[in-house]
């Protein structure tokens, strides 16, 4: 089940994240507060318990469901890209181009448990899955796969997991090919078999049972607490996995906020606190 919802709640920009952005225009953790009353948790606090994204977005580590909630920029329409200003080693800084226009969707990438899109900016809840340590298996299959397929791909060794024996695309990726994305959803096999998509569904739907109760919590047909319930359920199961525990991302990211690790273990005490 693959599924994006539009939502009008939270109207405009994000801000850069970061509080060294905090007097430029746009959106602020503060701002998004409604989002995360929606959703039964606690609002985040910046520099303190969620950690920054290369496009001034956010990425918040949800330990006891095993689930990352990313929220990155997105205009409404795909080919309008800005520029922010992004630290780099908490120093220098750079312009990055945001380029985004939603998940990247494809068998050798995780499928999103849930995606709202809102005004200009958007959130993807991703399902949790093992990480290597210090790029300990090689992402080849997963990258070419999709740089042949559909054009694009992240070229970074730390942004892939393992599910499954397979290595899978863990981010959101941020440098499309919007022509040969756009041949994705055309006819790929014989007889006029559109064999990419058909995988594609396949690949997400052991995660339909969360995505289906990710859609009925949002949309208000069951509360968001028996959501997480789910998520809980499907964590001691196995399928969700908060594999960037003992990972590469106990390592120092200062231009991610810090150590990514602690980021996630001070957010899991507020949400026990909650």
């Amino acid at each position: 089940m693959i599924v994006e919802i539009f939502d009008e709640m939270v109207q405009g920009a994000l801000r850069p994240s970061g509080l060294e952005h905090s007097g430029e225009a746009g959106l602020a953790l503060d701002d998004l507060a409604p989002i995360f009353d929606k959703m039964e948790l606690p609002l985040p606090k910046e520099e303190v318990d969620i950690s920054w994204s290369r496009d001034g977005g956010y990425i918040l580590f949800l330990n006891p469901y095993a689930a990352v909630l990313k929220i990155f920029p997105c205009s409404k329409n795909a080919q309008e890209f800005g520029s922010i200003s992004s630290g780099v080693n908490g120093e220098a800084k750079i312009k990055i181009e945001t380029k985004h226009s939603g998940n990247i969707y494809h068998p050798a990438s995780l499928p999103p448990i849930g995606v709202v899109r809102f005004d200009e900016m958007a959130i993807q809840l991703m399902p949790g899955i093992a990480h290597g340590k210090h790029a300990e298996w090689r992402r080849d299959d997963a990258f070419y796969a999709m740089k042949n397929d559909i054009g694009c791909s992240e070229f970074n060794e730390y942004n892939y997991g393992k599910s499954k024996g397979k290595i899978l695309l863990l981010d959101t990726v941020d440098d499309l090919n919007l022509d040969r994305y756009g041949e994705y959803h055309k006819s790929t096999g014989l007889f006029g078999q559109n064999n990419l998509l058909k995988d594609t569904v396949q690949a997400a739907a052991r995660y339909e049972r969360v995505q289906q109760s990710f859609y009925d919590a949002w949309t208000g047909k069951k509360p968001f607490g028996a959501f997480w319930q789910d998520m809980k359920q499907a964590k001691d199961d196995g399928l969700l996995v908060a594999g960037w525990d003992n990972s590469h991302l106990e390592l120092d990211f200062k231009h991610k906020g810090g150590n990514l690790v602690d980021i996630a273990k001070r957010y899991e005490d507020r949400l026990a606190l909650d």
